[in-house]
């Protein structure tokens, strides 16, 4: 039983956790199963539906592809293949498999929030399980429902330190389980391929060990090269074959967005941090220099307290080192889900040093305090959930891309080939062929096209029919409609070059939106007939 060594006149806590689950999961199936489509949409990002429609292209086609035209490697694998039986039963229905695929990661969620219960319950105290979940819920949960790969990363974190400390990873463990622990850890790789830090930093907690550990030499190598090797067992093969079909390891997206190994420091990558990622960085460097300060001395030395600790600092590790890696070499399109495991590191330190401040139970001032950050998070959650119910619909870009692909759905021919920038929502919901023209899920050809200013040609032989554009900034002409002629260009983000333009006139429109704002900016959703 999940809760079967919960100490009685600590069960309350248990039943109290239960019942905040069971809500925070109920108000996201209501929302899901019950609301118009478009209020989902507010929440899930353009990128989710890269994933949607890749998906739903193998299952249909057989080919790994967004466009249905050009090969692409332009996902995180593992979330990918868990979306293809989903897009394999609702095929034809793409609200449908967006619905599914929410409640998909609410269980993945509802999964990992037991589990990090039940493990801090036992490693620590339900008092620490208890207060951690309802950070858990606010800051990782709410924000994990969002069509990408961030719900089924945290769950095999989660699993990944779970099974660490079912099969005693750090102080007696076995090749069997050194074995799975290696397969879960490259699972996680696979997940995010930036976990690479994560994995990088626990393969050096192993050599460390080799060095200066008194156990058998024999041993701590025995346990490095195990889980090395069984994590590269998962992970090679698909480095591999990105390199044999594509001509590089790793997903296009990742060679358009960095910039390794050359450090370039990007402002608008430093906006991203502040400010609540920035406290997260901070958080996490002041617990790993407390931890440096005191030696990693504790005040309880069991074996699942120490395991605990070294895992959250493990986590802390890797959070700085990734953060580092965003600052001097990510040059483009960096969003809120890279950073998932942020919240979730803090919530693993919280739990931590909740542990060593609430021993012995607290009493007086000190417990009155730990329920007031209880009830300002459960109150956090609630107006996070009110203001997810009730933003307006008719100022969201991602509205307005389904709208125009409802459009396009009923008055275009199926097989018309479209050309967009940011093109997930239109393209899956449109069920038509777009090309995407910001290069992340096309292929390192297309970046040659922009290099040669060869678009038009490249439109020519593709059979494009219409061009689309979502956001104008700085060109008020095209929101009201008041001009005769306008060229767009493109950029090449291998290259750090722009396309040739292409000429669009007023009188090609085929399709218009309403108004809408795009940040700050007043913008229009456009389609023209080329």
């Amino acid at each position: 039983m999940l809760f079967s060594d919960v100490q009685k006149q600590e069960k309350g806590y248990a039943w109290l956790f239960l019942l905040v689950l069971a809500a925070v999961c109920s108000d996201f199936v209501v929302m899901v199963l019950f609301s118009d489509i478009r209020t989902l949409l507010i929440t899930i990002p353009d990128d989710a539906s890269y994933y949607f429609k890749i998906a739903d292209t193998i299952v249909h086609n057989a080919f790994v592809s967004f466009d249905g035209i050009h090969e692409t490697n332009g996902f995180q694998p593992l979330w990918l293949c868990m979306l293809l039986p989903v897009a394999a039963v609702f095929k034809g229905s793409p609200e449908a498999m967006m619905q599914a695929t929410a409640l998909l990661q609410v269980v993945l969620l509802a999964v990992s929030a037991l589990m990090l219960f039940s493990l801090l319950s036992k490693t620590h105290s339900v008092r620490s399980g208890f207060f951690c979940s309802l950070l858990f819920f606010a800051a990782v949960f709410f924000p994990g429902v969002n069509g990408m790969e961030s719900a089924l990363l945290i769950c095999m974190c989660v699993v990944l330190l779970y099974y660490g400390r079912r099969s005693d990873i750090i102080a007696r463990s076995t090749p069997r389980g050194e074995f799975f622990f290696g397969i879960l850890l490259g699972l996680v790789m696979l997940t995010r391929l930036d976990m690479v830090f994560l994995g990088g930093v626990i393969a050096a907690v192993l050599a460390f060990d080799v060095c200066l550990s008194r156990r058998p030499k024999r041993e701590t190598i025995r346990r490095f090269v195990t889980v090395v090797g069984s994590a590269s067992l998962i992970v090679a093969p698909y480095l591999l074959l990105n390199y044999l079909f594509f001509g590089h390891a790793v997903p296009i997206s990742g060679i358009l967005k960095s910039c390794f190994p050359h450090p370039m420091v990007n402002r608008n990558i430093l906006e991203l941090f502040t400010p609540r990622y920035t406290v997260c960085i901070l958080i996490a460097c002041c617990y790993l220099g407390w931890l440096l300060l005191s030696g990693g001395k504790r005040r309880e030395r069991s074996s699942d307290v120490q395991y605990f600790g070294i895992a959250t600092a493990v986590c802390a590790t890797s959070v700085v080192l990734h953060a580092l890696y965003t600052f001097l070499f990510m040059k483009w399109a960096v969003f809120a889900w890279h950073f998932i495991l942020y919240p979730f590191c803090v919530v693993l330190i919280i739990g931590d040093v909740f542990y060593r401040l609430g021993q012995p139970r607290p009493k007086g001032v000190l417990k009155i305090c730990c329920w007031i950050i209880a009830g300002l998070i459960v109150c956090a959650a609630c107006v996070k959930v009110y203001r997810r119910h009730t933003r307006p619909l008719e100022n969201s870009w991602h509205v307005a891309s389904y709208n125009a692909a409802c459009w396009a759905r009923e008055n275009t021919q199926p097989d018309s080939v479209f050309a967009m920038k940011d093109a997930g929502h239109f393209s899956f919901f449109s069920r038509r062929k777009v090309i995407n023209l910001d290069g992340i899920v096309n292929n390192l050809q297309y970046q040659d096209v922009l290099k040669e200013k060869n678009l038009k040609k490249y439109f020519a032989d593709n059979n494009v029919m219409y061009l689309v554009q979502h956001a104008f900034w700085n060109n008020e002409s095209i929101a009201t409609a008041q001009y005769d002629v306008i060229s767009i260009s493109y950029w090449s983000h291998l290259y750090s070059v722009e396309s040739v333009k292409i000429p669009l006139y007023k009188q090609n429109e085929a399709y218009r939106s309403p108004v809408y704002y795009d940040g700050p900016y007043a913008s229009v959703f456009v389609i023209w007939k080329l």
